[in-house]
């Protein structure tokens, strides 16, 4: 997986992650656009960085600011551990925060506390 063009789709939503400049990171159908294609680069932990093709910025959470996207900086906020959860499906936690990302029809693209639900399941 390095350095290779992803996209995810979220199991319980069947949304991709999609970022551009007019509507930021969301989560929406999935389209084959760029703007939900992502460079996954993997560090030498095992972590990973998401950058997006059609903005450049990367996937990024803090407690001060939530889930967005901001210019690429090799920092933790924007590292995230892959974890194996089912036959072809992962979660994506953040390595500063903790927190898995997650979707859902009410709440939208959120990082939010890891459980177990199709909600935090990508394929």
């Amino acid at each position: 997986f390095r350095d290779v063009v992803n996209i995810s789709q979220n199991r319980a939503t069947s949304a991709g992650i999609d970022e551009s400049f007019a509507y930021g990171v969301r989560g929406y159908g999935c389209n084959d656009s760029n703007f939900q294609k992502w460079n996954v680069h993997v560090y030498n932990d095992a972590t990973r960085q998401l950058r997006s093709l059609a903005t450049g910025r990367c996937l990024d959470d803090s407690l001060q600011y939530g889930l967005r996207t901001y210019g690429c900086n090799n920092s933790e906020f924007q590292s995230w551990y892959v974890e194996t959860i089912g036959r072809n499906l992962i979660s994506l936690s953040n390595q500063a925060t903790g927190r898995c990302l997650d979707d859902s029809h009410e709440y939208g693209l959120r990082t939010y506390a890891c459980h177990t639900s199709n909600y935090q399941a990508w394929s």
